[in-house]
Formats: structure tokens, C-alpha cells, sequence
């Protein structure tokens, strides 16, 4: 992605942590598979399974 938004989240403070999640949130409702969303923002399928299930 080329900005501070990727790679391990456990590093990210909350805000920036929320921001990806938004992101991968709003790829994927604009139609990018999941695995490719997990892969492009470098987090796992299982968080973004989470994420899905709570919003």
C-alpha cells in the first residue's frame, strides 16, 4: 500500500488500527475478494471474518 497502514496491526495505535479496518472493510464491500483484501493490507482472513461478523 505503500503507507504506515500495513503489516503487523499489533504495532498500529487504535485510530490507525480502526483506519485499516475500514479500508479492508470498504474493498471488500466494493468487491474485492477477502483473501486478496487480506493479502493487499497484510492481515489474516480470520481478523477480517471477525470484522464481518461484528459490524
Amino acid at each position: 500500500m505503500g503507507d504506515d497502514l500495513t503489516g503487523d496491526m499489533r504495532r498500529l495505535s487504535p485510530a490507525q488500527q480502526e483506519a485499516v479496518r475500514m479500508r479492508v472493510m470498504a474493498a471488500i464491500d466494493a468487491g474485492l475478494p477477502v483473501v486478496e483484501a487480506a493479502r493487499v493490507f497484510g492481515v489474516s482472513t480470520k481478523s477480517i471474518g471477525r470484522w464481518r461478523a461484528a459490524s
